[in-house]
């Protein structure tokens, strides 16, 4: 079975590498990041559509590891392209992938100058209404979205993905907008595993618990109790206390102990039992 599914993955890794002429690696794409910009900037925007073209042609054959700072360049990149096609609504879904990975950027007036309204668009979308979906543990290797290593793939603006096998060869790299399926991969079957040395105490059952309610409340007479024959005691001591009234006192102290005595030894016995009855 294990050796079925490491087919099956590579079969994946390999009808990836089929669709690409080539692999591609990062030098690719940060060169065509910086043509991109260049053309936007010499306002040429012909050339601006294709060298962004070529950029996300360049990432579903990627076999470098992506970077943090690289996805946000992408995602700036996409946002001008959409906002060039006058899809400003994905212009602004871009800006905002972009900004929740590099929140303090800010286009050099070169690229975007002052009153442009790009930059009006690219912090129109609040950040706070980002949302995330757990995305299943693959068999082998792992995951990273927009250059992070995590199972949270963000579902309201679009990411950058790649899977990776054990070694850490990129397998799969895909752009990803909100509505594109995550691409399909054999999901780890793993389970977690309780520790064996961990303690649970154990639960009261039905019948511990009616011990446990006995041996609070005989514990609460108890110390009422011994409460009382101090206060006796002490009354019977004191020199305030009238002659006609002492041996009311000691009595009382006396029975009051012996009484305390009794509960207090009760309650021992319950405890013992709630503690031995499972």
């Amino acid at each position: 079975m294990l050796n079925l599914l490491l087919l099956l993955i590579s079969m994946a890794a390999n009808a990836q590498d089929e669709d690409c002429a080539e692999p591609t690696v990062s030098t690719q794409l940060t060169a065509a990041i910086r043509e991109a910009e260049g053309t936007f900037s010499d306002l040429d925007i012909p050339a601006f559509k294709v060298a962004t073209d070529r950029l996300h042609a360049i990432i579903p054959c990627l076999k470098d590891p992506n970077t943090r700072n690289v996805a946000a360049e992408v995602h700036r990149m996409t946002g001008m392209r959409a906002f060039g096609d006058r899809d400003t609504d994905k212009a602004k879904l871009a800006f905002a992938a972009a900004r929740s990975i590099e929140p303090y950027y800010e286009f050099p007036e070169t690229l975007i100058p002052r009153g442009n309204p790009v930059r009006k668009l690219y912090a129109d979308l609040e950040l706070g209404k980002g949302a995330a979906r757990d995305v299943a543990k693959p068999a082998v290797g792992y995951i990273q979205f927009d250059g992070r290593t995590t199972l949270k793939r963000p579902v309201t603006w679009p990411t950058f993905m790649q899977r990776f096998d054990d070694g850490g060869q990129v397998i799969v790299s895909a752009y990803l907008w909100p509505d594109d399926p995550t691409p399909k991969y054999a999901v780890s079957t793993a389970v977690a595993v309780a520790d064996p040395d961990a303690y649970v105490p154990p639960e009261p059952t039905p019948a511990r618990v009616p011990l446990l309610i006995a041996t609070a409340s005989t514990a609460v007479v108890t110390g009422a109790l011994y409460g009382l024959a101090g206060s006796a005691e002490a009354k019977f001591k004191s020199p305030q206390t009238p002659d006609n009234e002492l041996d009311g006192f000691e009595k009382r102290a006396n029975t009051l102990v012996v009484v305390s005595g009794v509960t207090g030894a009760v309650t021992v016995g319950l405890g013992i039992g709630f503690a031995t009855t499972f």
